[in-house]
C-alpha cells in the first residue's frame, strides 16, 4: 500500500516494481529506478480469507530526491517586512501595532505542511496561514507561514517561536526573535498604611508611584495647589513623616518620557485632624423639622464647612444599587465638593457609570445642602471607604462612608422597612430618601 492506496504491479518487460512472497510467509517489494511518484509512506497489510484487513505493518516514508535536492528542507529563518532576520534577533516596535511575520522554510520534498507559532506559553497557530509554493528551479517546495501578531506591551520581553516538522528531521527545527515592545507610561500609586484606613495627624504616611514604561522612566510626585513640602525618593515615595493637616491636598505622579509629559489621576491625600467642639450654646441656631422637634445644628466656629455622612456605615447587596447620603454646610458657599470613590474623583453632576454623583439639593437648613451619590450593580470589590470631601475659602472637611457589599439572593424586608423608618426621622433629607425608595422598589421588582 502507498499512501493508503494498493500498489499497481508494473507488468512490463523492465518490471520496475515486483514482489515476492518467501515459504515463510516473508513479503518484500522491489523499487527499481525509484521516481517522485514512488514517494510516500509504504505499508504491508494482511488481508483475511473474507478480504478483510487483519494486520498492518508500517513499512516507511520514502522521500525521493534528487542530485540537486536531497528532500531534506534548508533551516527556518524568519522575515519581517521583506528584511531576514537573523535566529534570536531582537524586533523593537512600537505599542500597539500589528506586525505580519513570516516563517520560511525551503529546499523541502516533500513540502513542509506543519508549522507552529508561539509566544511565551501561548500556541498561535490557529492565527497562522501556510503556504505552499513549488520551485521548478530548485524541483523542491518552499513552504511560508504568515503570523499578523497584534503587539501590545503584555509580549514585551518574550520570545516568539517558530517550529517546523519535516519528515526528512528526527526533531523539529526551530527559529526564534525577542519582542522589544515601546509603550507609555501607565501609573500604579499605593499608600502606606493601606486605602481604607483613615490618615490621623501625626502618623507617618508614605505615598508611592511606580511608572510602567518603555522605554523606563522616573516618577515625579506634583501637587495640584502648590508646591511639594516633603521630599521624594528615586523609588518614587513621597514620605510624609509625620504628616500635618497642611499635607491634605490633591496629588498626583508625572513622568517625562520619551514620547512626552504623563501624569496619573489626582489623588486626594485626606488627613484628619480631632474633633473640633462645636459653639456654644448661644450660638446654636434652633430650627423645626417638620416633626414637632428640634434640631441643633452646630457651626465649626473658623468657617471651614461641615460634612456629616447620613448612612456612615452601609450594608449593600451585590449585584443591586446603594445611595450614600451626605449633609454639608458651609458659609461661604463651598468652592468645591468632590466624591471619591475607589480610584474615581466625581463632582455633583457627574455619571461615570456605574457611579452617578447628584447635584446639591439645599436643605430648609440656612447654608446647608443634600448631596447624594448612587452606586448601581454593586461589587463585592466595591466595599471600603468612600470620601465626601467638601472646600471653601476657610479649609476643608470631609465625611466617610464605609460601604461593606455582601453577596445574597434577596433584598429582606426588613432592610427595606429600616430605610423607611431612617426617612421618616431625616426629614431633611426628604429628596435623597425618596430617590433611596424608588431605586429599592426598582431593584425589588
Amino acid at each position: 500500500m502507498q499512501d493508503g492506496s494498493p500498489i499497481v504491479l508494473d507488468l512490463s518487460a523492465t518490471r520496475r516494481r515486483q514482489w515476492n512472497i518467501s515459504p515463510d510467509g516473508t513479503a518484500a517489494l522491489t523499487i527499481s529506478e525509484v521516481r517522485r511518484t514512488d514517494a510516500g509512506r509504504w505499508e504491508c497489510r494482511e488481508l483475511g480469507s473474507d478480504g478483510s484487513v487483519r494486520k498492518v505493518a508500517r513499512v516507511l516514508d520514502l522521500v525521493v530526491g534528487s542530485l540537486s535536492s536531497p528532500g531534506s528542507p534548508s533551516d527556518p529563518y524568519l522575515e519581517l517586512e521583506g528584511r531576514r532576520l537573523v535566529h534570536q534577533a531582537t524586533v523593537t516596535v512600537k505599542e500597539p501595532q500589528k506586525l505580519s511575520l513570516h516563517c520560511i522554510v525551503s529546499g523541502a520534498i516533500p513540502p513542509v505542511r506543519r508549522i507552529h507559532w508561539s509566544i511565551g506559553e501561548a500556541n498561535l497557530t490557529s492565527v497562522s496561514e501556510l503556504f505552499v509554493e513549488f520551485s521548478a528551479s530548485e524541483d523542491a517546495y518552499t513552504s511560508r507561514s504568515v503570523l499578523a501578531l497584534n503587539v501590545t506591551r503584555r509580549v514585551h520581553g518574550k520570545e516568539l517561536v517558530c517550529k517546523v516538522h519535516h519528515i526528512t528531521w528526527l526533531q523539529a527545527a526551530a527559529v526564534s526573535a525577542s519582542l522589544n515592545v515601546l509603550y507609555e507610561p501607565s501609573f500604579s500609586i499605593s499608600r502606606e498604611p493601606g486605602f481604607g484606613l483613615p490618615l490621623l495627624e501625626s502618623m507617618r504616611v508614605s505615598l508611592r508611584c511606580e511608572v510602567d514604561a518603555n522605554p523606563p522612566s522616573d516618577p515625579i510626585w506634583v501637587r495640584d495647589d502648590g508646591p511639594l513640602t516633603v521630599s521624594q525618593d528615586s523609588q518614587g515615595f513621597l514620605n510624609f513623616t509625620p504628616v500635618a493637616h497642611e499635607h491634605a491636598g490633591w496629588y498626583r505622579c508625572t513622568t517625562h518620557h520619551e514620547f512626552g509629559f504623563f501624569a496619573s489621576f489626582g489623588y486626594f491625600l485626606n488627613v484628619r485632624t480631632a474633633e473640633l467642639p462645636l459653639s456654644s450654646d448661644d450660638g446654636n441656631s434652633q430650627l423645626s423639622n417638620g416633626l414637632g422637634q428640634s434640631t441643633n445644628i452646630g457651626c465649626i466656629p473658623d468657617g471651614r464647612p461641615e460634612v456629616t455622612a447620613v448612612n456612615k456605615s452601609l450594608m449593600a447587596i451585590a449585584g443591586r444599587s446603594a445611595l450614600l447620603a451626605g449633609q454639608l454646610c458651609s458659609s461661604p458657599r463651598p468652592l468645591r465638593v468632590f466624591w471619591v470613590v475607589r480610584h474615581l474623583v466625581l463632582k455633583p453632576g457627574d455619571v461615570r457609570h456605574p457611579y452617578v454623583a447628584y447635584n446639591l439639593t439645599e436643605t430648609e437648613i440656612p447654608n446647608c445642602y443634600m448631596g447624594g451619590l448612587e452606586l448601581r450593580r454593586l461589587q463585592v470589590e466595591d466595599s471600603g471607604e468612600v470620601l465626601l470631601v467638601v472646600k471653601n475659602a476657610h479649609g476643608i472637611a470631609d465625611a466617610l462612608f464605609l460601604l461593606n457589599v455582601t453577596q445574597a439572593s434577596s433584598f429582606s424586608a426588613s432592610s427595606a422597612a429600616g430605610v423607611v423608618r431612617g426617612c421618616l426621622l431625616l426629614t431633611l433629607l426628604i429628596p435623597v430618601c425618596l430617590l433611596w425608595l424608588r431605586q429599592r422598589i426598582i431593584d425589588s421588582s
